[in-house]
């Protein structure tokens, strides 16, 4: 397992196209209606396309902003970042949308910025967010469990008056190897975090095994804050909804799936002769056909 690199060797070129002052970040997470998160595997197969402006005209419809996490970049440059990644962000800047390149702490500053809360009080919310995280058994859980007696106390107690959450993703990011699931856990943490201060929030994953992960995470955000204003987007939804908003056409949306799937197409849907919700794998073709001909389709995750 290879350690993936903290700081990017052409961090110069991204601060060219990426929002990364703290108080800038602070103030567009905050202000957006809606913020689109992407994981590491939709970026690389979006930078395949050489067209995203429907992609970019659905974010700026809803009034977004695009959110990359540090992690996710660390696992996207790990020391430089592909010419072919920096030109795909590059492309949605230039097209208009502002791209925010996150440091998961600045969840802290966000917080203050929003709430009185105290260093306690901020805490309370990180320790609710590692727990959750440590049911799902995990990268997060495995990092936790193997911590010194003392720190692991003090970031499950509610009553430490340190800034916990800046040592916590700070430290947690020295541990990040290739292909683990660090970088997702921490985005489902920034959202529970997040929650009633921010708009709507879209997770555009292709990575359809976390699908599980995150519709829990919805269901303890849901019970514990009364919010359902967060979706997941693989590629597969997001053509969907470029297909029921007008911004494209299916025959349109053949790239973006030869891009993002080799294979079949997985994902939960209805159709016409449909009762619930279905598990359904389809090919590149069937699924264009459904959302050309199938008015009562509709796709979930």
């Amino acid at each position: 397992m290879n350690i993936c690199q903290l700081e990017p060797k052409n961090e110069e070129e991204i601060k060219k196209i990426c929002i990364m002052d703290k108080d800038l970040v602070v103030e567009k997470v905050l202000t957006a209606n809606t913020i689109y998160i992407y994981d590491t595997c939709s970026i690389i197969h979006h930078s395949k396309l050489d067209n995203v402006d429907y992609i970019v005209e659905l974010i700026k419809r809803h009034k977004g902003i695009v959110l990359i996490t540090w992690t996710v970049f660390m696992e996207l440059s790990n020391g430089k970042i592909l010419d072919k990644h920096f030109m795909f962000l590059q492309n949605i800047k230039e097209l208009g949308v502002d791209l925010v390149l996150f440091q998961e702490e600045f969840t802290y500053d966000c917080i203050r910025a929003a709430y009185s809360y105290s260093i306690e009080e901020v805490n309370q919310q990180l320790k609710y967010g590692i727990c959750f995280m440590k049911k799902l058994q995990g990268t997060i859980a495995r990092y936790i469990d193997g911590l010194d007696t003392d720190y692991r106390g003090r970031l499950l107690r509610v009553d430490s008056d340190k800034e916990e959450i800046r040592s916590f993703f700070k430290k947690i990011r020295c541990n990040k190897v290739s292909k683990d699931s660090l970088a997702e856990e921490l985005i489902f943490i920034v959202i529970i975090l997040l929650q009633g201060i921010v708009g709507d929030v879209v997770f555009i994953s292709d990575d359809f095994k976390s699908s599980d992960k995150f519709l829990r995470m919805t269901d303890y955000i849901s019970e514990q804050y009364g919010r359902k204003r967060i979706s997941m987007y693989t590629t597969a939804v997001l053509l969907y909804k470029l297909v029921r908003e007008e911004l494209a056409v299916p025959e349109e949306g053949r790239r973006i799936l030869e891009c993002s799937y080799p294979d079949k197409i997985k994902l939960y849907a209805t159709d016409r002769y449909d009762l619930r919700i279905e598990k359904k794998e389809v090919s590149i073709e069937q699924y264009i056909y459904l959302l050309e001909t199938d008015k009562e389709f509709r796709v979930y995750r």
